[in-house]
């Protein structure tokens, strides 16, 4: 009768541990999950027209604001990705393709949630 119920201890502290390695494993994905999620935001891209404010191109002499430009600038035109003259978009990292920007804002002071594509410009005709 002793022996019985070493075994029947045996097997509940046995399938006790079972379970709470599972449970910890279980319980430690689904966190895992969540921050992947969260962390892993997926952004898009989108052209946005700018304004450049100084003699340079370099972020603090550009402003980026509005409405992003449909269709995007990669056909010939007055603002394309094929033209040389000065730049008149740039390709912003996005969280959503109708982002807005509601006031002119500086390539270098961009919002926590937006960022450049290595300043991606398309330009104006010469």
């Amino acid at each position: 009768m002793l022996a019985l119920n070493k075994a029947r201890l045996s097997a509940i502290a046995l399938i006790t541990i079972i379970l709470a390695v599972v449970g910890f494993y279980g319980v430690r994905s689904l966190f895992a999950e969540e921050t992947k999620s969260i962390a892993g935001t997926k952004m898009e891209q989108a052209w946005y027209p700018v304004n450049k404010i100084g003699a340079s191109e370099n972020p603090e002499h550009i402003e980026v604001g509005g409405s992003p430009i449909l269709p995007a600038p990669t056909a010939p035109g007055a603002c394309s990705i094929d033209n040389e003259g000065e730049p008149c978009a740039v390709l912003l990292n996005v969280p959503d393709a109708t982002y807005t920007f509601d006031e002119p804002t500086l390539l270098s002071d961009l919002p926590n949630d937006v960022s450049t594509t290595n300043q991606d410009f398309a330009r104006s005709e010469e």
